[in-house]
């Protein structure tokens, strides 16, 4: 490139400045000069190329321009003393365009030595020394220079676009350390807004990895301001459903692979975390809400048969399998016992008593201990307490000896005891078969020794049986409902 550059200035003083041309170009009449002889006009235009060759070399040039003009001055820049007709006035009159024309290539060659470097600075000083060149160039208005003036205007064009270049990217850059500096100072709005503004200005500008580098802030920087709103939000949140759709929406945006560091990356997981404990609890939040509604509708509307409801609380049990449902229906299931086997009372003052004599019968009613000497001689009976209490007539005494024990509480009530500590184990442990079965049996003794008190005379009348109790036993273990029994309680089998 630079030899064409050269022959370029090079053809700017061959083509108009050729002594050569100038001389055969003078007016062969003019005053004082005889260019008839070819060979004068030959040398003098060899003089000339010589001395535009070598213009550094001052001492042959003039001794050349003596030789064809005696008054011509030893350096060739004193030809303008020469007088008009001397021979080497058209020399004289080319000489500057001659000069001009040498400054301008030693410009030029100096401009191309500095025109590899670069450095934003540097390359605007260069542009400035092109510049001035180019004044340089226009005001020598040298013949023939027009293509350098091209070549001249098409390199500033170069240097230009290479500083266009250059200023953008360090204005990018500057930029950029603005959106760095606000994420390091934790203005992550303030870091989001410039990172917009910096790919909408930059992104195609400049080079892809700064661009690459910005746009990660930004996604980090709308990270971190969202982190902060979310958890404003949720500290606030007026339940668990809403801190859950916090968290979805958070995640959704943010657990894609991103530009974020370990620590960032880090609170991605704990709020995975926090949302699969959310959602964990809202499923046992929702699973107890089902099973407190099939308990409610499980306990209400009941049919009117044991072996019906104890199905029905079996089948919730086998949909909601919890210890809670179970704990919930087992107290269900005791408390329909309960009315199956409902608690027995007998009516009377606490204070009457019976006592069965060695004859057979029974005796009834208030009882005062006749003692003497040697201990407890017999008892006397009274009708009523009041009569026990104010005796108004007298009554005898029945010695201890023809009573079979001491006066107590009626046959009656003690049933009623036995059964009502029977009905306890049986409704504690209501899934056991032998509990059932030895109920039955129980209740069946009871039922004998009730019917065997009412057939001996004095007996009393109170409205007392256990057939119905050795009834509904036998039902429970002849059906299905102590299977269902043991699902509720959860036995794995009939024990």
């Amino acid at each position: 490139m630079k030899t064409l550059w050269i022959l370029v200035l090079g053809a700017v003083p061959v083509a108009t400045l050729t002594v050569r041309g100038f001389l055969e170009s003078s007016p062969v009449d003019a005053p004082g000069i005889a260019l008839a002889d070819s060979a004068e006009t030959a040398s003098a235009a060899a003089l000339a190329e010589k001395a535009a060759a070598t213009v550094t070399s001052q001492k042959p040039v003039g001794e050349a321009l003596r030789a064809v003009d005696a008054m011509a001055p030893a350096e060739v820049a004193s030809l303008e003393t020469l007088p008009p007709e001397s021979p080497l006035g058209p020399l004289r009159r080319s000489w500057p365009a001659w000069t001009a024309a040498r400054t301008v290539v030693e410009q030029f060659l100096a401009l191309l030595d500095s025109d590899g470097e670069e450095g934003l600075d540097r390359l605007k000083a260069i542009r400035q020394s092109w510049e001035g060149f180019q004044r340089s160039l226009e005001a020598a208005k040298l013949p023939g220079s027009s293509a350098l003036a091209a070549l001249v205007r098409e390199r500033l064009d170069v240097l230009q676009r290479r500083i266009a270049r250059l200023e953008a990217q360090a204005e990018a850059a500057e930029s950029a350390g603005l959106v760095a500096s606000a994420f390091n100072a934790r203005q992550y709005d303030q870091c989001l807004m410039r990172s917009r503004q910096w790919l909408a200005s930059h992104s195609g500008t400049t080079e892809a990895a700064l661009a690459e580098q910005v746009k990660a802030l930004g996604y980090r920087a709308e990270f971190h301001a969202e982190c902060e709103r979310s958890s404003a939000r949720m500290k606030t949140a007026a339940s668990p459903d809403e801190k859950e759709t916090l968290l979805v929406a958070f995640l959704d945006r943010y657990s894609q692979p991103g530009p974020l560091d370990d620590s960032e990356r880090a609170i991605v997981e704990q709020c995975r975390t926090h949302l699969a404990a959310l959602r964990a609890e809202s499923a046992v939040r929702a699973k107890r809400r089902a099973e407190e509604e099939a308990i409610r509708v499980g306990l209400s509307d009941l049919p009117a048969g044991f072996d019906q409801r104890a199905a029905r609380a079996a089948r919730i049990v086998e949909e909601h399998p919890s210890e809670s449902v179970r704990a919930a229906l087992r107290a269900g299931v005791v408390a329909w016992l309960g009315e199956f086997l409902p608690e027995k009372s007998i009516q009377g003052d606490p204070e009457f008593q019976e006592v069965r004599t060695k004859e057979g019968r029974f005796l009834r009613g208030f009882f005062r201990e006749v003692t003497d000497s040697g201990g407890v001689a017999g008892y006397k009976r009274y009708d009523t307490l009041t009569q026990r209490q104010n005796p108004t007539v007298g009554v005898g005494t029945w010695p201890s000896a023809d009573l079979e024990s001491a006066p107590g509480p009626p046959l009656a009530q003690r049933l009623v005891e036995r059964y009502h500590a029977g009905r306890a184990r049986l409704l504690e442990k209501p899934d056991r078969r032998e509990l059932w079965e030895g109920f039955a049996a129980f209740c069946e003794r009871l039922q004998s020794q009730w019917e065997e008190y009412l057939a001996t005379p004095g007996a009393g009348d109170e409205p007392l049986g256990f057939r119905t109790e050795v009834a509904f036993a036998r039902q429970v273990l002849a059906g299905s409902a102590l299977r269902d029994l043991q699902i509720v309680w959860g036995a794995a089998k009939e024990r």
